[in-house]
């Protein structure tokens, strides 16, 4: 069973990003099938866990639009990381790591201070 706080961060995760999609996205056609750079236009639809890792593996020049297909992956991608299902993943995500600034700074502030003061922390 989860402890409270593991589980309320990814409510809140789903509750910010839940939804997300990059209408025009079209990745990169030497790695990407069309049927695979179907997931991320498409909204409120889970990833097979293999095209998962794959999109999380790749860098930003592999997508028109990088921090959108971050944003769109990133509830998905939390669940899996809190269920052991990326266990075999490493230390870090390429295609995280490099996201530099997506847009959503106010939303991950607000997430950030709401886990914070859950945690028994105040500032």
């Amino acid at each position: 069973m989860r402890s409270l706080a593991p589980a309320a961060a990814l409510a809140d995760i789903d509750t910010v990003f839940n939804g997300f999609a990059s209408p025009d996205e079209t990745g990169c056609e030497r790695c990407f099938r069309p049927e695979g750079t179907a997931y991320p236009r498409t909204p409120y639809t889970r990833l097979p866990l293999d095209v998962l890792r794959r999109f999380l593996f790749k860098t930003p020049g592999h997508f028109e639009d990088h921090a959108a297909v971050v944003r769109r992956l990133l509830p998905q991608t939390a669940h899996a990381l809190a269920d052991g299902a990326l266990e075999d993943v490493g230390w870090t995500i390429p295609g995280l790591a490099r996201s530099r600034g997506a847009p959503g700074r106010r939303d991950r502030r607000r997430l950030w201070r709401r886990s914070c003061t859950r945690g028994g922390r105040t500032s």
